[in-house]
């Protein structure tokens, strides 16, 4: 017997929206990914290897700081008027910044154990706060657009900060030759400018005179618990980096890197579908008949054959693609394009 969704004429919302989602997504990231051979011939393996362990710390950082409450916007959305949702903001962003004043100060304590470790000086752990602190609060505006199903915004900003990204690596890295200093500073400045442009939108009210104790906490009871979850997953993913550059090296992490870059577009893939994909689902859940269920349930499993297919295939296509572009150090990291492009399949299921 083959069950229908009793909600088909509003499928083409989440169409929609998941092809915004997944061309933002493909494009933020496979845009720096396109030039990332150029960036290899500029860069040494070593400095290669520092650009990794930045982006890994920066993912590991952007939870703590906002102490696991992402979520909590999307849970409290359909139940607070504007003016709430603006003290809600506020209240998220004064955790934020009170975090990210926690971390730095471990960081000054703990700047020589990491020197020693990985390589990375207390200049490159203060970008990383500064970084990790601009994106946590950026999400919490773009889960607020995501939430008012307005996707062409954060297409805008996505797009926007990307094509700054890559503009100022190009002209930094590339043109005027400031090697890894020029990388760090291409990676720092476009999120700070797209979070002041979000914040001096009409669109984008928040209040911070409305920040009250119950908020503060009811939000910290939410997202606390949930820090541990989404650490353990994002330890998962970045710890192998941090092991390679500690045990190996930052050579090997430098090529380690690649690897990994070139494996990381089932991850888009899945993270641009589920953003669509989640909002569209939650409210349709309620009162939802044991038919409806069933055919959500078949609309998974197509996905999870569609995910390994597309695994297959990235997996083939970033080995060519490995040998075609970047120089020959690079090779050893082939293995490590299947491993982690069936892994991200895997994980998305």
């Amino acid at each position: 017997m083959i069950y229908k969704l009793p909600f088909n004429t509003e499928l083409e919302d989440l169409f929609r929206g998941s092809a915004i989602y997944i061309i933002v997504n493909i494009l933020y990231k496979a845009t720096p990914l396109a030039i990332l051979p150029l960036v290899a011939r500029k860069l040494s393996l070593e400095e290669m290897g520092l650009l990794g362990l930045f982006a890994a710390f920066v993912t590991l950082l952007i939870p703590i700081i906002a102490c696991g409450t992402h979520g909590y916007v999307s849970v409290q959305f359909a139940k607070r008027s504007e003016s709430e949702i603006a003290s809600l903001i506020g209240t998220l962003f004064s955790i934020c910044l009170f975090a990210g004043t926690i971390v730095l100060c471990f960081g000054v304590v703990f700047s020589g154990l990491l020197l020693e470790l990985t390589g990375i000086s207390m200049r490159i752990i203060g970008l990383m706060l500064l970084v990790a602190m601009t994106h946590a609060c950026l999400e919490v505006l773009l889960i607020l657009y995501q939430m008012r199903r307005r996707p062409t915004v954060y297409a805008t900003v996505r797009l926007t900060m990307m094509a700054f990204e890559v503009g100022a690596i190009i002209l930094l890295v590339l043109v005027f030759d400031w090697g890894l200093d020029g990388a760090l500073i291409a990676l720092t400045v476009p999120p700070l400018f797209a979070l002041g442009a979000l914040l001096r939108s009409r669109s984008t009210v928040v209040s911070f005179t409305a920040i009250g104790r119950s908020d503060l906490e009811k939000a910290l009871r939410f997202g606390l618990p949930v820090v541990g979850y989404q650490l353990g997953f994002l330890v998962v993913v970045t710890a192998d980096r941090l092991m390679v550059a500690s045990i190996l090296g930052l050579d090997e992490a430098g090529i380690f890197l690649v690897g990994v870059q070139l494996g990381m577009a089932i991850a888009l893939l899945n993270g641009a579908i589920n953003k669509a994909w989640v909002p569209w689902l939650f409210p349709k859940l309620v009162g939802l008949s044991s038919e409806g269920r069933a055919g959500i349930v078949r609309i998974e499993y197509w996905y999870f054959v569609f995910l390994l297919c597309m695994a297959l295939f990235w997996s083939g296509l970033g080995s060519m693609l490995l040998r075609a572009l970047f120089p020959s150090d690079y090779l050893l990291a082939e293995p490590v394009i299947w491993i982690i492009s069936f892994g991200h399949a895997l994980a998305g299921m």
